[in-house]
């Protein structure tokens, strides 16, 4: 890896991160990226074993002693319950800091479930969940001189105009047993990352309307990652077996490696420009070179629906709804 991008970064030494599915794929990368700048990141997900089985590939790629700087944390986002519990487990750990938190955990599924909290399952892994997670852990967050706030997106968002919440609650569903489920279930994604959109621009519009401008929130889309797991191992065996492995072969051919598309969210959370230009409240996207190799990244204009400042409230308030209804302390 170039030291020119590392160089980019702020140094990090003494500062604590989150990233949420920081275990696997650009997540995994991320954790190596922020701890080889001196940071001590907790990778939050909710298996153990493969965090551990994470934290020791991460040590063969730090510098020595450097492996005590990488911590697991448990947090399982597809509840209310689970999410609001493990942010209140880390505001209790003995001497809790915390200056950026990378939402980058994500899932899609062609089975159309729903969360113990009656909410489609995407939806709730990948948006209310972060929300619970993060809200509750911005009294932390504020006392950091700076902090970042990175909510991990995708240009999948532009494939869903608008969110229709009435169908986040529906009892049934597709069950992966025909191919069309596959769409399905991408536009789910879709829906859950246009939330996403929703969910950062109105925390930083709510945190600059009551002065917190020490933190940053910003979202960004990584590009496409080449060998992930999103979205496998769920679909019926016509799609296992036929449509799965077409689909992965053109993204493996045509994707980013997991390093370089770690890159931009790494950057959000660390850059010194971001720090210097006081970047908030934008889109970023990288720029990748013919052979798909990362050669920077800069803000990007999302699409006109997104920017309906009206459906970040409306967002907002869907989530807020939703925990109070599980938890009327929220």
């Amino acid at each position: 890896m170039s030291d020119m991008f590392l160089d980019s970064l702020d140094d990090l030494t003494g500062k604590v991160a989150i990233v949420t599915g920081g275990g696997v794929s650009i997540g995994l990368e991320t954790t190596i990226l922020l701890a080889r700048r001196g940071c001590t990141v907790y990778i939050a997900s909710r298996n153990q074993t493969k965090a551990a089985s994470a934290i020791d590939a991460v040590a063969t790629r730090l510098p020595a002693g450097a492996k005590h700087r990488v911590l697991f944390h448990q947090l399982d986002l597809s509840s209310i319950s689970s999410a609001l519990e493990s942010a209140h487990a880390f505001l209790s750990l003995k001497d809790a800091r915390l200056d950026i938190l990378v939402g980058n955990a994500a899932v899609m599924s062609p089975v159309y479930t729903l969360s113990p909290d009656g909410i489609e399952s995407t939806f709730a892994t990948n948006v209310l969940g972060h929300y619970v997670f993060i809200t509750t852990l911005l009294p932390l967050l504020e006392t950091a001189e700076t902090a970042n706030i990175v909510l991990v997106n995708s240009l999948a968002y532009s494939a869903v105009p608008r969110i229709n919440y009435g169908d986040l609650r529906r009892k049934n569903g597709e069950d992966g047993s025909n191919l069309m489920d596959m769409k399905r279930g991408f536009l789910r994604y879709s829906i859950s990352k246009l939330a996403l959109i929703y969910l950062a621009f109105e925390l930083d519009k709510r945190l600059r309307s009551r002065d917190a401008t020490s933190i940053k929130v910003n979202a960004c889309h990584p590009g496409v990652v080449a060998f992930t797991t999103l979205g496998t191992g769920t679909l019926s065996p016509a799609g296992k077996y036929l449509v799965e492995p077409a689909v992965r072969f053109f993204v493996n051919l045509l994707g980013n490696t997991a390093m370089d598309a770690a890159r931009t969210q790494v950057y959000l959370a660390a850059g010194r420009e971001v720090r210097e230009r006081d970047v908030h409240g934008e889109y970023w996207m990288p720029v990748f070179s013919w052979n798909r190799r990362f050669c920077g990244c800069r803000a990007q204009e999302i699409e006109n629906f997104a920017r309906d400042e009206g459906e970040w409230v409306r967002l907002w308030v869907f989530c807020e709804e939703a925990v109070r209804e599980k938890n009327r302390n929220f």
